[in-house]
């Protein structure tokens, strides 16, 4: 096989590699509440107020599971994502940008070389 086809085939796979994890993450969460109060609350310090909603969204940047509470003490506080989904995606994003640009430089310097040939030949039925 041509090493083009391997380095798109390889990029291709690492990119599916890198995004696997961040989509299962996202779908894993279904009800963005409810997995605020199973995931985030245990690991909350302070105790949070049962009369007051807890509120729970996905957000894409940085990508993940943004959580609101309300202390007893009547402070807000949010537990935001980390950046580890969004840098995974993000790196996903490059390998298919590179083995896009893989193919189209594979494929325009393909194309140069028939136009040099073409070029060729014609000079030479000229001649």
């Amino acid at each position: 096989m041509e090493t083009r086809v391997w380095a798109v085939t390889a990029l291709c796979g690492l990119a599916l590699f890198m995004a696997l994890p961040p989509a299962v993450a996202i779908y894993a969460v279904r009800d963005p509440s409810y997995s605020c109060v199973v995931d985030e609350l245990p690991a909350l310090r302070e105790s949070v107020d049962p009369g007051e909603p807890i509120v729970g969204r996905i957000t894409l940047i940085p990508l993940g599971l943004e959580c609101e509470f309300t202390s007893m003490t009547g402070k807000a506080m949010t537990v935001k994502p980390d950046l580890v989904l969004t840098a995974m995606l993000a790196t996903s994003a490059a390998f298919v940008l590179a083995a896009g640009l893989v193919l189209v430089q594979g494929s325009s310097r393909r194309r140069v070389l028939l136009d040099a040939e073409r070029h060729r030949e014609s000079l030479s039925e000229t001649v």
